[in-house]
């Protein structure tokens, strides 16, 4: 069994306008981890976390994520462990300033970089391990998305995160998907 995530960890604006442009409001409850469904939280370092099922929900969407980032600094992962799925990407000033994707079904060394990729890429990429182990410290291709996402902004979706612990994992409502009275859509 795996996970099927998408997740963006903004810094910059208040958490309330993040989630207003996002289309997302807080329901104050408690969220599980993974979540069932979008799930906000703020890292220890001050990033906030949004958390959504599914590696290809819509707050991954290059508008959304060019729109926020006009005042923020995004950093966006998608993860599809059944598959073997990672990508990461960093936005900045409305703009991606770089992408990372790795699909296992092209081949276990298969990675596609664009854009201006941190100066740890190379380093990570000539570290890979090049046979399977259980060792907690080795790490594949498709783990360097997810270690460049970790590195910008602290967190990993696999990793332990205590913080989740405390009850501030906090689920969100999606109000782009809220049914809107019949007499509401004959005036739009």
């Amino acid at each position: 069994m795996g996970v099927s995530l998408a997740w963006i960890a903004v810094r910059g604006p208040e958490p309330a306008r993040t989630l207003d442009r996002l289309g997302l409001a807080p329901t104050g409850v408690e969220s599980a981890y993974p979540p069932s469904q979008a799930a906000v939280h703020i890292l220890p370092d001050g990033w906030l976390l949004v958390i959504a099922p599914g590696c290809d929900h819509r707050i991954l969407h290059g508008e959304a994520l060019a729109a926020l980032s006009a005042e923020a600094e995004v950093v966006a992962c998608s993860v599809e462990e059944h598959v073997d799925f990672t990508q990461s990407e960093l936005w900045r000033d409305g703009r991606r300033v770089w992408h990372l994707r790795h699909q296992g079904e092209e081949g276990d060394d298969h990675l596609v970089a664009e854009g201006d990729l941190p100066p740890s890429y190379p380093r990570l990429l000539a570290g890979v391990a090049t046979d399977y182990s259980e060792d907690p410290e080795v790490y594949f291709h498709g783990c360097i998305p997810l270690l460049l996402a970790k590195e910008r902004c602290g967190f990993r979706h696999d990793d332990a995160e205590p913080s989740f612990d405390d009850g501030s994992l906090k689920a969100l409502q999606d109000l782009r998907r809220v049914a809107r009275p019949w007499w509401r859509r004959l005036l739009s």
